[in-house]
């Protein structure tokens, strides 16, 4: 798994995501719906893999953000 900035990381085999903090990088997995037969039903074509990962702020780094502040 590449993240940009970080070294790259290797994970286990299994079907998950991953929620990337913003800020400081931590990573923590998650289990969403695999989404593979709906990409391959709006792209026509067989998908062979994906990478998702969704920025947050996690809570650490949002209890030292200043009031007010976008980050």
């Amino acid at each position: 798994m590449s993240v940009e900035g970080k070294p790259d990381r290797y994970d286990r085999n299994t079907r998950h995501d991953h929620l990337i903090c913003r800020r400081c990088g931590k990573l923590v997995d998650i289990s969403l719906a695999d989404m593979t037969s709906d990409l391959e039903r709006q792209v026509g074509f067989k998908i062979e893999a994906y990478d998702l990962k969704i920025q947050y702020l996690c809570p650490e780094c949002r209890r030292e953000q200043p009031a007010g502040s976008d980050l």
